[in-house]
């Protein structure tokens, strides 16, 4: 009987954290999915899986939203981030990664260019203005412009130097050349 009741315990909490079961009665400590809430007139009901003592690791924070403009598509993060997804210029032969992007009356300061963000693109001259940390190494992946032939600008003023070797390293792991990165 004891090994069992562990074994319910293990499989309700393992279905509340994957988010199988919905949870109500969380302010009394105690774990209770909907369903039980519901068969009981709508209030909490207590089940026989109590809260867990310790809490588990914070995942990543999720992309909450995503965005298009007429340039490009992003997706923005509840941390007041976005990640530049996409080019909606396939035809342009220069691109500028922006600062920041606005939607809704909110502005996201684009710190990321994801993978794949230039597929299909004939940019040949990809600037970026300020805010981006991080570039895939597939983030050129599927340009229509060899990844050799592609010059990437960055602002100067924008970066320490500490920065500035992160994302010259991270062009490079990119397939970009070397003397293809510049600087304005």
């Amino acid at each position: 009987m004891f090994g069992m009741k562990k074994l319910i315990t293990l499989v309700v909490s393992l279905a509340l954290l994957l988010g199988v079961v919905p949870m109500t009665d969380l302010e009394n400590g105690v774990l209770a999915p909907a369903a039980w809430a519901e068969e009981a007139g709508g209030e909490g009901v207590a089940s026989p899986v109590t809260a867990p003592t310790t809490e588990p690791a914070p995942a990543p924070t999720p992309a909450s939203n995503y965005v298009s403009t007429a340039k490009a598509k992003y997706a923005t993060n509840v941390n007041g981030t976005a990640v530049f997804r996409a080019t909606q210029q396939k035809n342009m032969h220069k691109i500028t990664v922006p600062k920041t992007v606005t939607t809704g009356g909110v502005t996201y300061r684009v710190t990321t260019i994801g993978a794949k963000a230039f597929q299909g693109s004939k940019a040949n001259l990809i600037k970026l203005c300020g805010n981006v940390k991080s570039i895939s190494k597939d983030a050129f992946t599927g340009s229509k412009v060899p990844k050799g032939r592609i010059i990437v600008k960055i602002k100067k003023s924008a970066y320490t130097k500490k920065q500035l070797k992160s994302l010259k390293k991270q062009l490079k792991q990119a397939g970009i050349k070397a003397n293809n990165i510049k600087f304005y």
